[in-house]
């Protein structure tokens, strides 16, 4: 059940960082666009995300400052004017239209030489001229699409690739790894890799029928190999036609199973493990353990844990297609038996690494005063209800962004809200709404209020206003309103020692109503954050990202107090008036603004509110009472 949960709470910021994909979609399309007027370039599409072997997660890189979603996306840009093959396959005319390469195999397996058919076969091609004239020939129109920038890649091309980052749009604004790789057509099945055509499977994976499909393809040679003459035999589309063939539930073992990896390697500082061994490795599973399992998803990643960690105790990965080639030759041993240990380790703790993985990269809804590792090592009972808190709040995050979606007119939310309900209620037939949501946050604090400390109260209704203010756009729903309300008023009910405590650090604000005192108490304590839960929610991003935003933040608060002059006027009157505050303004300045007159006259003519209660908030007490936006204040905000 603990394993499920985490899974669960993985698969929450899986949906929230889905909207990048998008962008890794039109960076294809930009490349083959650019290249679109060359009819001799065909671009095969591989990598994880061609592949489908990911979960899509925005990870915070500390070093770059930026985010980058964990996954990649590598194009093979082949240039069909060459053709390679074998001497045994050689053509009986030479093909006018074609530089003709004839390969020959190296000693080391998977490695070959390629030499021009029609000038000297003794002298065996370069891979670095081959790059060199595909960057002259190509450049122009790639960095006219923005794809690559090949003056930043010659200093980190990384085997035959060079690797680029896409900007992606969005929130988080993340990156994608994108790796471009020139390569050359062989039309034939590679003689050396002849061997799998006809290797049995005890599990009829893959079929005969799925290997003679891919055999016809034949495969490709990349710029890489041991020394400047050699090349290597590329199967990617062998791989990614041999995927595809697999169910997605073991799709999804193996990505799980590939962040933490990632992350164990990450947490003991090493570095250079390949995702293509671990995919390799993978491919050899799916074939002597079969493709059919019906186990829970734990016991599936622990089988193929298992299954990995034997290939580096034996320091040998043989190539899937090649197996006299291992993949491992070029690491050194003391490496190898590094990986070799942490996979033990990670044998050993596979829920701790997921949950220090959780920790270390996300900020949760929810924050009690011991963190989630500290729960489950000491078999804390109110992890139960950190999960119940954060589901809830979860499915609460899911309506809303599904709100803003139907408003906005784009796709509908990958939140499965209903879900995240269900694993508190367990209502599995229910549809789920906002009111029924908060009502059943409402009921369980009133049960639980025992059970947790006023901050962690405070932190979880805070939590409730933050999901309706993270997700607004232009349009708001009046689900928005109910969840401002809602938490204004469950504030002042449950934590009015909190704000008793801090509010002397408020600036002046004019409340006329129960109501807009009690919004007023809410926002003060979000923009102080004195509590460690309340500190938890003050950044903008779901992530652990150093540089916030207080522009966002306060456009944000712009948006609903916009929305409030419709719903209700004093609250967006105390709104506008903490919005002048954090500039540092005046509210009669603040209105006078070209931006903001349209906001003045909504509020004068929607209560008759008149400018002179404004001479009850000089300029003077704005500045004396200006604690929030100080410098550390406001830039934390």
């Amino acid at each position: 059940m603990m394993f499920n949960n985490l899974l669960a709470v993985l698969d929450f910021y899986s949906s929230s960082s889905k909207e990048g994909t998008q962008s890794i979609v039109d960076t294809i399309a930009s490349l083959k666009s650019s290249l679109s007027e060359y009819a001799n370039i065909k671009i095969i599409d591989c990598g994880s995300f061609i592949e489908n072997l990911y979960i899509p997660l925005s990870i915070m890189d500390p070093i770059q400052n930026e985010t980058t979603l964990n996954f990649d996306s590598d194009h093979l840009i082949v240039d069909m004017d060459y053709l390679a093959y074998e001497f045994s396959d050689s053509p009986s005319t030479m093909i006018n239209d074609k530089k003709m390469l004839l390969l020959k195999n190296s000693p080391h397996p998977g490695c070959i030489y390629l030499f021009d058919a029609r000038e000297n076969i003794d002298i065996p091609l370069k891979t670095a001229n081959f790059m060199l004239q595909q960057i002259q020939k190509y450049r122009p129109k790639l960095n006219v699409a923005n794809t690559i920038n090949f003056d930043r890649a010659l200093g980190i091309r990384t085997g035959p690739s060079f690797a680029a980052t896409s900007g992606v749009s969005g929130t988080l604004g993340n990156h994608v790894n994108t790796d471009l790789v020139f390569c050359v057509q062989c039309q034939q099945w590679p003689s050396i890799a002849k061997e799998w055509l006809t290797r049995e499977s005890k599990t009829d994976w893959p079929t005969s029928n799925t290997k003679h499909l891919v055999a016809n393809h034949g495969c490709y040679i990349v710029p890489t190999g041991f020394d400047e003459s050699e090349w290597r035999f590329s199967f990617s589309f062998a791989e990614l036609q041999l995927i595809g063939t697999l169910d997605n539930v073991y799709k999804r073992v193996y990505a799980i199973l590939k962040i933490l990896i990632k992350y164990a390697c990450k947490s003991e500082n090493i570095t250079g493990l390949k995702s293509y061994h671990l995919k390799t490795i993978f491919l050899w599973y799916c074939e002597e353990m079969g493709v059919q399992s019906h186990a829970p998803i734990k016991v599936s990643i622990e089988n193929l844990l298992n299954y990995t960690t034997e290939f580096y105790k034996r320091q040998y990965v043989p190539h899937y297609f090649i197996p006299a080639c291992n993949l491992l030759c070029e690491i050194s041993t003391e490496v190898i038996k590094l990986y070799y240990e942490t996979l033990s380790k990670l044998k050993k703790n596979i829920d701790t690494m997921l949950i220090q993985f959780i920790d270390n990269t996300y900020y949760s809804f929810v924050l009690l005063k011991s963190n989630l590792l500290e729960l489950y090592t000491k078999n804390d009972s109110r992890l139960r209800l950190f999960f119940k808190y954060t589901f809830l709040l979860y499915s609460l995050y899911g309506v809303l962004h599904n709100e803003q979606s139907l408003l906005s007119f784009e796709h509908t939310t990958d939140i499965d809200y209903n879900y995240y309900f269900s694993l508190v209620t367990s209502e599995n037939e229910v549809t789920v709404t906002i009111d029924k949501i908060l009502g059943t946050i409402e009921s369980n604090i009133g049960s639980d209020s025992v059970l947790l400390s006023l901050e962690e109260i405070s932190g979880i209704i805070c939590a409730v206003w933050w999901c309706s203010f993270n997700l607004k756009t232009a349009m708001i729903s009046d689900s928005f309103y109910d969840c401002i309300f809602w938490a204004s008023r469950m504030h002042a009910y449950y934590c009015d020692k909190i704000i008793d405590r801090f509010i002397y650090k408020a600036p002046k604000i004019i409340c006329k109503t129960k109501d807009s005192e009690n919004y007023k108490n809410l926002l003060s304590i979000i923009i102080h954050h004195p509590t460690a839960q309340t500190e938890n929610l003050k950044r903008y991003s779901l992530l652990k990202i150093t540089n916030e935003s207080r522009v966002i933040f306060q456009r944000l608060l712009a948006i609903e107090a916009e929305y409030l002059i419709e719903q209700n006027i004093e609250m967006a009157f105390c709104v506008f008036q903490i919005i002048a505050c954090m500039e540092r303004d005046s509210l009669v300045n603040f209105f006078m603004r070209p931006s903001n007159k349209s906001f003045a006259k909504a509020l004068k003519d929607r209560n008759g509110i008149i400018f002179e209660i404004f001479g009850e908030w000089a300029m003077e007490d704005a500045t004396a009472g200006l604690n929030m936006c100080e410098c550390e204040q406001a830039n934390s905000t």
